[in-house]
């Protein structure tokens, strides 16, 4: 507050006073000047930037508050860091402060004036630097006013400027109105000559928003992006607006903010809505199961030129439930030869294949083979016997031929018979003969085409009586004949055919004629029908008959004799004989004897490769040891070549043995006789005055043939008595052979 101070001013006049005379005055006597009573600061507060100046006036005034002139006045700064102050009151703004106190003192009194320094305006910022308004809508802006060190400055002064107001206008205060779309329109905030301007576009308002696409259908796990348009009341896109997108049942499908639609469970439809200032659009979201099988029915067709088929197909997803509703493609890996509709329709167009047709649903697929076939122009049926026996079956063919006559398979045939009671036929053309009786007509039909064959059915054989020789001589021919009837006795004339059990015993031709090969029992088979029906006979060669008990010698000329000296692994063959006698194999390297033995050679036998030959000679002759001239009489023997036999006795009366040789030599000559007990019997089986010399002759050169013929004879010849012995030693080594073979 300031105080006045009023002074009186007291004007003195001096009166020249006389006394005695005193003397006269000579003027007007001056008043003394008026007292400096105040000191008033113009102006009384300033605010100066940095590095300003400003003038401050002083004036005095007299206790009347006149002014009072030429008064002397002292200047002073309470801060000189913040403000100086000059002599004739110049106030220089040094740094941002204050308020700082100046003084101007004339005569003792005083008066002041306060300054405040204040940083200068470096730059103005307003925010935001970008704006979108629409049409009649308002944003507000804001400016910073900012000293050097980027300092907001307050209390400064702003003014907003608009350089297209037509389009956007902007108050005192930053308040911008969209007047008219366009743009961008500069606001300009200015504040102590430093200006910030903001761009602002004035937007037409969005009408509608459209979502594209208008719907979709999802499956599980699967996404897509749906886009958004926003509209103006024209139906003009509008861009830069802000979308925001939702969800009506995240729990089936969730939306990105971008747009992204994501199936997460199947269901729906739901509703994916995008909006764009306070306008929406929407799409409806359906969730589906993927398509995990295809499978097609029938998964394969065969078709003729011209015809069509279709499969049926089914969608199935992970839990094995048919889906529909899926679009589903088909295609046909040979157009050329079966094309397909995209309903499935198979049309066939040329012979060939398969041809693959495949459905395909959501990247699962199923193929059906096609194949195009010419039809069947005709049947053939092969057999066509014309009888049958009951109780057989016959398995017929059927040949089917094209328009060319090209044979083709592949083709369901149907088979019939006319009288199934008398014979049937199965699927697959096996006729089953079941009763007497007919013809019956068989039938093939395949496609429209057929053919038949007729057959009688015979009854059955029930027996065979084979007629003919009951023993055999080896060498010799027989014929055989065989009488078939039915099981009420009726003969029956059918085609037969004979044959022998094992070739190797004799030779059956077609006609029935029997040719033995071997001495033993012959199996002898005719065939009727397919049934096997069997009779023997006995086959032998010669026997030679010695006196007394001997059973003899029996020979053969087509087997080798197979025994191991020492081993059971070829058996010794025994028969009842009176005395107890028996037969015994003896093979080509051990001749062995037991009690006495007598050995022929039959020269020339060039399969026998025998190294050694070994007669166990000593302990039946009783001598000590063998001689010199034995062993090189055995050595002879090997290195010759020859074959030799012998027969053995284990008493003195009985003796007896059978050999099997290939072949007999041209020359056979006896080259040992040591049966002291049995003279007789080597006398008869060829010693030196023997029946076998005479046979043979002074040369030796009696011809193989004659030999075996002239003993054969002398068996016929021998005593009716050794008839017995002899039957039981062929039948016994028939038995033998037959073992050994096997």
């Amino acid at each position: 507050m300031r105080k006045r101070v009023w002074g009186v001013a007291v004007t003195c006049v001096v009166v020249a006073c006389g006394g005695g005379g005193g003397g006269e005055a000579s003027g007007p006597i001056t008043p003394p000047p008026a007292v400096v009573a105040s000191v008033v600061v113009d102006p009384g507060s300033v605010s100066v930037l940095v590095g300003a100046t400003v003038a401050l006036t002083a004036t005095a005034k007299d206790a009347a508050g006149g002014t009072l002139n030429g008064r002397a006045i002292a200047w002073s700064s309470s801060d000189a860091g913040t403000a100086t102050v000059s002599s004739s009151g110049v106030v220089t703004a040094i740094a941002p402060g204050g308020p700082v106190t100046i003084t101007a003192t004339s005569e003792g009194k005083s008066g002041s004036a306060l300054v405040t320094v204040r940083a200068a305006v470096a730059s103005v910022s307003v925010s935001p630097a970008a704006v979108n308004v629409r049409v009649g809508e308002s944003a507000t802006l804001a400016a910073a006013v900012l000293d050097a060190t980027g300092t907001a400055l307050a209390g400064r002064s702003v003014t907003w400027t608009s350089s297209n107001p037509a389009l956007a206008s902007v108050s005192p205060t930053g308040l911008i109105t969209g007047v008219a779309a366009g743009g961008p329109v500069a606001i300009t905030a200015t504040s102590e000559g430093r200006a910030g301007i903001a761009q602002v576009t004035v937007l037409a308002p969005v009408a509608t928003v459209s979502v594209n696409p208008t719907e979709l259908t999802l499956l599980k796990g699967a996404a897509e992006t749906l886009g958004a348009m926003t509209l103006d009341a024209t139906g003009g896109a509008l861009t830069a607006r802000t979308v925001t997108w939702t969800s009506s049942e995240p729990s089936i499908a969730t939306v990105s903010p971008s747009g992204l639609v994501t199936a997460v469970a199947a269901g729906g439809p739901i509703t994916i809505t995008a909006t764009s200032e306070g306008k929406s659009g929407t799409s409806p979201v359906t969730v589906l199961e993927p398509v995990v099988t295809v499978t097609l029915a029938p998964a394969q067709h065969t078709l003729f030129i011209g015809s069509t088929a279709s499969s049926t197909v089914t969608l199935l997803d992970a839990t094995g439930k048919s889906l529909s509703g899926r679009i589903v493609t088909w295609t046909s890996s040979d157009p050329s030869i079966a094309s397909v509709s995209a309903s499935g329709l198979i049309t066939a167009l040329s012979t060939g294949g398969p041809v693959a047709v495949t459905a395909t649903s959501e990247g699962k697929s199923a193929t059906v083979q096609v194949s195009v076939l010419a039809p069947v122009f005709s049947l053939e049926l092969a057999p066509t016997p014309p009888t049958a026996v009951a109780g057989s079956t016959v398995q017929l063919s059927a040949t089917l031929r094209d328009a060319q006559n090209r044979v083709i398979s592949g083709r369901a045939i149907a088979w019939t018979s006319s009288n199934p009671t008398l014979a049937s036929v199965s699927t697959n053309g096996l006729v089953t003969a079941r009763s007497p009786g007919g013809p019956v007509t068989i039938t093939a039909t395949s496609e429209g085409k057929s053919g038949s064959t007729e057959l009688t059915v015979l009854a059955p054989v029930a027996s065979v009586t084979v007629t003919g020789s009951q023993r055999v001589k080896v060498g010799d021919s027989y014929t055989y004949s065989a009488t078939a009837r039915t099981a009420d006795g009726t003969i029956v004339v059918r085609p037969l055919v004979w044959s022998v059990a094992d070739p190797a015993t004799g030779s059956m031709l077609a006609h029935g004629e029997l040719v033995p090969l071997r001495p033993g029992t012959i199996i002898l088979r005719a065939t009727i029908d397919g049934t096997v029906w069997e009779a023997s006979t006995v086959a032998y060669d010669w026997v030679a008959f010695g006196s007394g008990t001997t059973v003899g010698i029996y020979l053969s000329s087509d087997t080798r004799i197979t025994n191991k000296f020492g081993t059971s692994e070829y058996p010794t063959l025994a028969i009842g004989c009176s005395s107890g006698s028996f037969l015994m194999y003896v093979d080509t390297d051990h001749f062995v004897t037991h009690s006495g033995f007598v050995a022929y050679s039959f020269d020339g036998g060039s399969i026998f490769t025998q190294t050694w030959l070994e007669f166990d000679l000593f302990s039946a002759l009783g001598h000590p040891g063998p001689s010199q001239s034995t062993r090189t009489l055995v050595t002879t023997m090997t290195q010759a070549r020859t074959f030799g036999f012998a027969f053995t006795e284990f008493n003195a009366s009985a003796k007896a043995m059978i050999f099997r040789v290939t072949g007999i030599g041209p020359k056979i000559a006896p080259l040992l006789t040591a049966c002291p007990s049995a003279s007789s019997s080597v006398a008869s089986l060829g010693g030196d005055a023997g029946p076998l010399s005479a046979l043979l002759g002074a040369s030796g050169r009696a011809s193989a043939v004659t030999a075996e013929r002239t003993l054969r004879e002398q068996a016929h010849a021998a005593v009716p008595a050794a008839r017995p012995s002899l039957a039981v030693a062929e039948e016994r080594l028939a038995i033998q052979q037959a073992k050994r073979t096997h």
